[in-house]
C-alpha cells in the first residue's frame, strides 16, 4: 500500500504530483482515495490536464461537467 509513504512525503512537501495512464480508470480511482488522505494534511488545490479550455464557466461553477473535457466523460474522472 503506497498511501502511508505518499502521506509521509506529503507532510514535508508542498506539492504532490501523480502520473496516471489515461487508459487505466483505476489510476484515477487511486487518486480519489489519495485526496482523502491529502486533504487533512492541508492539500486543497487539485489540478488536472483533462479540461477543455473552451469551458469558460468552470471557474464560476467551481466544478467540471462531463462535457468539460474528453476524459471528464469517464466516471472515475468525475
Amino acid at each position: 500500500d503506497p498511501m502511508p509513504l505518499i502521506a509521509a512525503r506529503a507532510k514535508i512537501s508542498r506539492v504532490v504530483i501523480l502520473n496516471e495512464d489515461h487508459t487505466q480508470p483505476g489510476h484515477r480511482a487511486f487518486c480519489q482515495e489519495l485526496l482523502t488522505v491529502l486533504a487533512p494534511l492541508g492539500y486543497h488545490h487539485f489540478a488536472v490536464e483533462a479540461l477543455d479550455p473552451a469551458d469558460k464557466a468552470i471557474n464560476t461553477r467551481n466544478y467540471p461537467l462531463s462535457s468539460s473535457g474528453y476524459y471528464t466523460r469517464e466516471p472515475t474522472m468525475r
